[in-house]
């Protein structure tokens, strides 16, 4: 097997082996959209990829039997820099798959610790137990995932509570669950740091794009949890035009287990399904939230996780 760098003309057996890989995930995820609907979204993040970014194939007798693009960042998760390799970022022939990737892995990273890219991410599909198990021997542990489902209401019980499509005037009422829920994510065990952000004010500007809507939850007339349903999402099958995508949500503490964001998903879900031309419904979420993991699984089937690796800064010589 030869790894060399990857060239415009290697574009074409590249895109198809990610098929391949995206049809093979669609087997064990029914509400993943058909390829034929994410192939332009699909080719215009490869393309980019080829023409702004590193890569590498791996070719069997002059075929493509493999490749491995990759972007270099600044500082991700942590303060060492990284290298981010995105779903689109590879995919390999099945057979002699374990001996493709640890070529490409085994060269890339050589690649990036000689430029003090040292923290590193990879997003895989959620069903191939063969990454899974290759990443994880070689270091590397889930932090986010992605998951979808059909926008299908299953009603629970919620009479505690009343569930409102919010407006701008209950932005007084969300505000301080808002700063609950930044604060919950520097908390075991995400342990997650803030940044400079203004999330309140990041808060009100969704009430003024027409893509986003928030539902809160009151209970005794008190706020006690928030969803938010937008149509932009972090991956590209994120961003298909069917999909809508829950990008934040919270319930207090002490509340919790009581069907709140049950609730919130359910009127979210309505609002989909009367109000809008979207049959899925994605989410991103932290998988080492063990809470929010709960509820996202029991509702959405994920169909991608993201592992990271840190290198000890001390190889750098």
């Amino acid at each position: 097997m030869e790894l060399r760098e990857a060239r415009s003309s290697d574009f074409e057996q590249a895109f198809d082996l990610f098929k391949k890989a995206y049809e093979t995930e669609r087997e064990a995820v029914d509400a993943l959209p058909k390829f034929s609907d994410t192939e332009p979204l699909a080719r215009e993040r490869l393309k980019t990829m080829f023409e702004k970014h590193k890569g590498l194939v791996a070719l069997k007798d002059s075929e493509v039997v493999g490749y491995f693009f990759y972007a270099l960042t600044g500082e991700l998760f942590g303060k060492s820099e990284g290298a981010l390799v995105p779903l689109i970022g590879h995919a390999s022939k099945k057979k002699n798959k374990i001996e493709i990737y640890q070529s490409l892995l085994n060269e890339a990273g050589k690649r990036w610790v000689s430029n003090n890219k040292l923290s590193w991410v990879v997003t895989c599909f959620e069903h191939d137990t063969v990454l899974e198990k290759l990443f994880f021997k070689n270091g590397f542990g889930q932090r986010c995932a992605d998951a979808i489902a059909f926008a299908e209401i299953r009603h629970e019980d919620q009479n505690e509570i009343k569930v409102i499509k919010a407006t701008m005037n209950d932005l007084k009422d969300i505000k301080d669950l808002h700063q609950e829920h930044v604060d919950f994510y520097q908390s075991s065990p995400l342990f997650m740091p803030g940044d400079d952000t203004d999330e309140f004010e990041a808060l009100k500007a969704s009430f003024n794009d027409p893509f986003t809507h928030i539902w809160t939850a009151y209970m005794e007339g008190e706020a006690v949890g928030y969803m938010r349903l937008s149509q932009v999402g972090e991956s590209f099958i994120s961003n298909s035009k069917d999909m809508a995508n829950v990008n934040a949500a919270y319930v207090k503490p002490t509340l919790r287990g009581r069907h709140i964001a049950s609730g919130l998903l359910s009127a979210l879900k309505e609002y989909v399904i009367d109000k809008t031309n979207y049959t899925r419904i994605g989410v991103d979420y932290e998988s080492i939230n063990s809470t929010g993991s709960r509820f996202w699984e029991k509702h959405f089937m994920p169909y991608t996780k993201t592992l990271a690796r840190r290198i000890d800064e001390r190889i750098v010589k």
